[in-house]
């Protein structure tokens, strides 16, 4: 069974109860009633209770100990809960980074898939049947993928990619996106899709740089945890 010393109560008692006794001990020193007793002098001298009264400070110290236990097993109750806080945030956010970080790998596809799809350069490229079609609908796949995942919370809450901010990303994707508003039905010349081409295979590699930006921050935000909390 259960005997009540795991609990700091169970001290708590012991260590009042001392107190008390001692108190009580101390109130019939000052009081003088083992001045004649114990003492040698002349009757009128109380040595015993100068020599108690030259102790106070221990005594106060001795009858204040419950405070101090009080206010110290506070203090470490107060750091035992910062730190499961601090490990329920850190298991938060790892969460996060790795949802994240699948989020930004199926970005990298995404934009891998579409510069090779843009490229004038490949001798394989051949203009597209529906060019302005597949201009809008690729940019369209870039908003909705950023704006599907997590990748703002990711920023406000582990940290920016140095190189390109969801923010200005997704305004520079909406910029190219406008730039044919109002034409749906003309489709392009020849002139006009090389320069949608070059548009879409910029906006691509903008796309690639900022998934694999948010790729290492992931990783590194989950290594890092690891080196906190290696369990």
């Amino acid at each position: 069974m259960d005997n009540g010393k795991g609990d700091w109560t169970y001290y708590t008692g012991w260590i009042v109860a001392y107190c008390l006794t001692a108190g009580f001990f101390i109130c019939l020193v000052l009081n003088g009633t083992f001045d004649r007793s114990l003492c040698t002098g002349a009757p009128d001298e109380h040595c015993f209770r100068d020599w108690v009264s030259a102790l106070g400070g221990w005594a106060a110290l001795i009858i204040g100990a419950p405070t101090l236990f009080i206010l110290w097993k506070q203090v470490a109750d107060a750091g035992k809960g910062q730190l499961i806080a601090f490990r329920i945030q850190l298991r938060r956010t790892r969460t996060l980074a790795r949802r994240v970080l699948n989020q930004a790998n199926e970005l990298e596809r995404a934009a891998t898939f579409s510069i090779a799809f843009w490229d004038r350069s490949d001798p394989a490229h051949t203009k597209r049947l529906h060019p302005l079609q597949a201009y809008r609908e690729a940019l369209r796949q870039f908003q909705g993928m950023l704006q599907e995942g997590e990748f703002d919370t990711l920023e406000s809450e582990i940290d920016v990619p140095a190189t390109m901010t969801l923010r200005r990303l997704s305004r520079k994707l909406q910029e190219n996106l406008e730039l044919t508003d109002g034409r749906i039905e003309r489709e392009f010349d020849l002139y006009e899709y090389n320069t949608a081409a070059d548009i879409m295979l910029l906006s691509g590699r903008q796309v690639l740089e900022y998934a694999r930006e948010v790729q290492r921050i992931a990783e590194d935000h989950l290594l890092e945890i690891k080196d906190i909390f290696p369990h």
